[in-house]
């Protein structure tokens, strides 16, 4: 009979506790990595060129607006904004600013080194000479992936554009005597100091065009030997 009685209580005093202390359930995150939506590239050619552009500047914004700093750890270049950019690429395929702030977004907010480098070569692929792509390339290689020889490269095609800064240019001579090219890198050193007005860079200039004459000159007696 007691335990009749007390079954009641017990219900009570367990509805009541709920209300004065209810439990609280951890909010569930789900990383936009995990819960991102992107149309896949093999339905876009069912799509006329009007609403790809459509589709791509929606695709665009919405991106921006969802973009996040958290950085992708694998190695494969499956980010969900290397997704996103890459489709806008294939609905768009002149739209240049995907592939300048795209490629850079993944390369160092991201840290989706493979992704920014299919990006950045796509873009190279419609404007093979369009200097950022080409110094963002350059760039991407050097620091991202470590990557010197690949590095040179692109900086060897800005070296003379107009918009090419002389740290740039004074880069790729430096790069080039680290690799071996002591004598290219001398030879676009020597540019640099002709091309450079009267004052004390043309100084500096000087200074490494004799710096690397001396190891030239080394390099040619040490093969001497050799013989």
């Amino acid at each position: 009979m007691k335990a009749i009685t007390i079954l009641p209580l017990c219900f009570f005093f367990f509805i009541i506790s709920g209300i004065i202390s209810p439990s609280k359930k951890p909010p569930l995150i789900i990383s936009k990595q995990m819960s991102h939506f992107t149309l896949k590239s093999d339905i876009l050619k069912f799509f006329d060129f009007g609403i790809k552009r459509i589709y791509s500047d929606i695709i665009w914004i919405q991106t921006l607006l969802q973009s996040d700093l958290e950085h992708y750890k694998e190695k494969n270049g499956n980010s969900w904004m290397f997704y996103r950019f890459y489709t806008i690429s294939n609905l768009d395929p002149l739209f240049i600013e995907n592939y300048w702030y795209g490629g850079q977004y993944l390369s160092v907010i991201k840290d989706d080194k493979i992704g920014a480098k299919i990006l950045f070569e796509k873009g190279l692929e419609t404007y093979p000479n369009d200097y950022r792509l080409l110094y963002y390339m350059g760039t991407h290689y050097l620091i991202e992936l470590n990557d010197k020889k690949n590095a040179i490269k692109y900086y060897e095609k800005i070296f003379d554009y107009p918009s090419t800064p002389n740290h740039i240019k004074s880069l790729l001579t430096k790069l080039k005597e680290e690799e071996g090219h002591l004598m290219e890198s001398y030879q676009l050193m020597l540019q640099l100091y002709r091309e450079a007005p009267e004052g004390p860079l043309k100084k500096v200039y000087l200074k490494r065009l004799n710096h690397l004459k001396n190891k030239i000159h080394l390099k040619h007696i040490n093969h001497q030997i050799k013989k």
